[in-house]
């Protein structure tokens, strides 16, 4: 039996409330020291490398301007270096982004340490569905860039 989109559609939705709870959870402390979107930017440095304004521009959907001025803020911070109107991820940004991937990976182990082994199975197969239609990397790219 299917079930109808609407019905998909609010299961995800209870899914992405509770995620972004764990999400909110582990950027706590790095949100003392930089934006969320600038946050977003560093992520997206960290995982897919040098990007152009344009480039980032579209994968957060903000204005190349409103990039434009992250990419400032992280570059005062030390937290990337500009060549011209690409951005590149320093050892500080590297540092940031994994320290926060740390606190998600633990809030993620204990989320799921009460799943059976099966449950286990079902979600991760769905979440490599959801990963792969939200356009982000796989999880074996990742690991090669160290996140």
């Amino acid at each position: 039996m299917t079930s109808a989109p609407d019905d998909d559609a609010e299961t995800m939705l209870a899914a992405s409330r509770g995620l972004l709870g764990l999400v909110v959870r582990s950027l706590a402390p790095a949100l003392k020291s930089v934006r969320i979107e600038d946050y977003r930017v560093l992520e997206l440095l960290a995982s897919r490398g040098d990007l152009e304004v344009r480039d980032l521009a579209e994968f957060t959907g903000m204005s190349a301007l409103r990039v434009d001025e992250s990419l400032r803020r992280l570059s005062a911070g030390g937290r990337i270096a500009m060549r011209g109107t690409t951005g590149t991820i320093t050892p500080g940004g590297h540092a940031l982004v994994d320290e926060v991937t740390h606190r998600r990976r633990a809030e993620i182990a204990r989320l799921i340490s009460s799943l059976s082994s099966d449950d286990r199975g079902r979600v991760r197969e769905a979440l490599v569905l959801i990963t792969e239609a939200a356009g982000e990397p796989p999880p074996e790219q990742l690991l090669t860039l160290g996140l």
